[in-house]
């Protein structure tokens, strides 16, 4: 009988590559299902999400002690083995019961064939496991970093040639190291430092964020919806990079905002504290289901200024023009590796490239509708070129009645930054890796009108 963590682990794995679910949603789901210790579901959690994160790597050890493909075999099998190959190469745990758990595993779910089948495997790996050929760091270091930390080739070598070999390398080891929850103070109910003296109270390990005044970050802190500070709606979950892309939208009471591809919800309620409840927000995106969770969210928070609108951020144009304007495009998401264990694996060059002509789309539709002296924010959770800076310098190419500001002095945070961008970094600022790019309209520039059709 396997041991209830690896049950909740493997029943993971089976759902993500299953059903494409997410993996913090079905870890949940399992977990809810059934009544695991601290310390167990604190083994689940790093088996199924370090076996998630190593995933590429287990398989290439894995095609090496085994004599059958591996996209021959059947779903259980498979991410049994990975899971057993895991404990074998990375965790504190003896070969006996990695193996054994993992075979049984196989056995209850399938056939004694196919048990025996992942004995064989798991045994020749333990016993040659010192002896794989893993690439040379000096004569390939793309494979070596890949292998080594867990990242698919194709993006070890991009970042390579847009960031240098160092920074990839400490960006790969930060991917692998799970990062904290952070917090974010709903400024019209309470402050940070009384919500931190709260949580202290509690026995929370909890402390202040360096970017961003409302940011709090915290650890072991148990599930956060369950937390009455939630329930009050004195909190919301955010990082902190993501909380200074609405300091950097610097909107004003009164003024009216728009938050392009705004769902869940976290930059336009953000927005209306920063505004004082006292303006318009108007939160526009495509997937009217999400939608709903920003009105929720409004709701709990107690913001009242926000509009949802379902529609194609596009082609959507509002009836008169906003004086700020912020764009939270769609993207790769190579930013938020570390929160997202499976989704370093389900990325690729090709999805870049494709995301880079929808940014373009989005961004100069979204500057129509900006009035002269307004501020357009562009913002991604990536770490990407085509998609990021070459989306700003083709831009400003593009309308030369927008000028960069300078996000990086706005905020006094050190990143690497340029005419109108600033980068964060996981490794640097210990928050996701968001982009924000900032522009300004030149005054006297008049908008060019949409049909009524195009309006609310």
């Amino acid at each position: 009988m396997a041991s209830p963590a690896r049950v909740v682990a493997l029943d993971v794995l089976l759902a993500i590559h299953g059903r494409d679910a997410y993996a913090n949603l079905a870890l949940d789901a399992e977990l809810k299902r059934r009544t695991l210790t601290p310390r167990d579901t604190a083994l689940a959690t790093e088996l199924a999400y370090g076996t998630l994160r190593a995933e590429g790597t287990l398989d290439w050890v894995l095609q090496r002690f085994s004599k059958r493909p591996l996209e021959e075999l059947g779903p259980v099998v498979l991410d049994a083995l990975r899971l057993g190959a895991y404990q074998l190469l990375y965790m504190d745990v003896s070969d006996h019961a990695a193996v054994n758990e993992t075979v049984g595993q196989v056995r209850v779910q399938t056939h004694i064939g196919a048990a025996g089948y992942a004995n064989a495997v798991l045994r020749a790996l333990a016993r040659g496991r010192d002896d794989l050929p893993w690439p040379s760091r000096e004569g390939d270091l793309a494979g070596y970093l890949s292998l080594v930390l867990w990242h698919p080739r194709w993006l070890v070598e991009r970042w390579i040639d847009e960031l240098g070999p160092e920074t990839t390398e400490a960006l790969c080891r930060a991917d692998n190291s799970p990062p904290d929850v952070t917090l974010r103070a709903n400024m019209l109910r309470t402050t940070r430092e009384s919500l931190l003296g709260e949580l202290a109270a509690r026995g929370v390990d909890a402390c202040a964020g360096k970017i961003a005044a409302e940011a709090i970050h915290v650890r072991r802190a148990g599930s956060v919806t369950a937390m009455p500070e939630f329930e009050r709606g004195d909190i919301y979950v955010q990082d902190e990079a993501s909380v200074a892309v609405s300091h950097l939208v610097d909107a004003r009471p009164g003024e009216t905002v728009t938050d392009l591809c705004a769902a869940p919800g976290g930059k336009a309620t953000h927005l209306a504290e920063l505004m004082g409840n006292e303006g318009h927000v108007m939160a526009v995106d495509v997937n009217e289901k999400r939608l709903k969770l920003v009105a929720d969210s409004a709701r709990r928070l107690g913001h009242t200024i926000i509009e949802t609108i379902p529609a194609d951020a596009a082609s959507w144009r509002p009836g008169r023009a906003v004086d700020r304007m912020l764009l939270d495009a769609p993207c790769s998401g190579l930013g938020v590796l570390a929160r997202r264990a499976e989704s370093r694996w389900r990325k690729g060059p090709q999805q870049i490239d494709e995301l880079a002509g929808v940014q373009s789309i989005l961004l100069d539709n979204a500057a129509t509708v900006v009035r002269p002296g307004g501020v357009l924010i562009y913002s991604t959770c990536t770490i990407s070129r085509p998609e990021n800076q070459d989306q700003i310098d083709a831009f400003l190419a593009r309308h030369p009645d927008f000028t960069p500001a300078d996000p990086a002095a706005d905020l006094g945070v050190e990143a690497p930054s340029g005419p109108g961008w600033i980068q964060f970094l996981p490794h640097l600022h210990g928050t996701d890796g968001i982009f924000v790019g900032k522009l300004t309209r030149a005054r006297g520039i008049s908008l060019h009108r949409q049909g009524s059709k195009n309006r609310m």
